[in-house]
């Protein structure tokens, strides 16, 4: 069943010189599905995970969640930066407890919340600490950790990993594939790293430089858990670095628009 819809989204920046953003984007994601949105920066996987978040509108087309129109921010949908966006002066428990804190929850069901989901994403005994007192790598598990808690149906993921080094990288792709498991929440997951994308997706949309539009479907058929230089794995990344080049070329792609890699286990 499709948790969100999106039906011939446009969106175009205004001025004296308007950018057209994103252009006839028409796609489903269902519930409990972790789709990754891959492609070049600037081709507007952001722009369309601020709009899945309700945080901007399209100029023209719709945006649906559970089937209503996409108004604005809700709290069934959690979003997680890149910057994790912790606030310096509370600690790390009392940042994760934010949410829970504007909805009036009372103090002991929001220790319980925090110290629940801070053990979860691997922090269990830092809840007394300070954002600056943490690692980067810490820091992005506070924040994933602070989104969890206000229990969403969705997770949305704006290059969470993009600031970390690459062996921490590899350890979030990990907890969070772990979490996602345990938990089957929603995942829309935005990044521009093509190995990333096919060791975390269930299914993974390319688009294409601006203005933005869908130019490729790769469904990633291997089971979980992945292992790092599985064949099936590398053949697909090779598929999509062929649909990258193809769309430098400015061709269209070679394969049917929606392609699956089967296991090969």
């Amino acid at each position: 069943m499709s948790i969100f819809s999106i039906r011939k989204l446009n969106l175009v920046y205004g001025g004296t010189r308007p950018v057209h953003a994103l252009a006839d984007i028409d796609l489903e994601i269902d519930e409990g599905e972790f789709v990754v949105l891959l492609g070049p920066s600037g081709c507007g996987k952001s722009t369309l995970l601020e709009i899945l978040a309700g945080l901007q509108r399209p100029t023209t087309g719709q945006a649906l969640f559970d089937g209503r129109p996409i108004a604005g921010p809700f709290p069934s949908v959690g979003v997680v930066f890149q910057d994790a966006s912790l606030m310096p002066w509370r600690t790390v428990a009392r940042n994760v407890q934010l949410g829970l804190e504007i909805r009036g929850r009372d103090k002991a069901l929001r220790r319980r919340t925090a110290d629940a989901y801070l053990q979860l994403v691997g922090l269990a005994g830092f809840g007394d600490k300070y954002p600056h007192q943490l690692s980067g790598g810490m820091r992005q598990r506070a924040g994933i950790a602070r989104a969890l808690a206000n229990e969403p149906s969705v997770l949305l993921m704006d290059e969470p990993f993009g600031a970390v080094d690459h062996i921490t990288r590899i350890r979030l792709q990990e907890d969070l594939v772990r979490i996602w498991q345990a938990h089957r929440r929603t995942v829309v997951f935005v990044t521009h790293d093509v190995g990333e994308a096919v060791f975390l997706a269930d299914r993974i949309v390319l688009l294409s430089p601006r203005p933005g539009r869908i130019h490729d479907t790769f469904r990633v058929a291997v089971p979980r858990p992945r292992r790092r230089g599985d064949l099936s794995l590398l053949k697909l990344e090779a598929s999509i670095y062929d649909a990258l080049h193809a769309m430098d070329a400015g061709a269209s792609p070679a394969r049917a628009p929606l392609r699956a890699l089967a296991a090969a286990r």
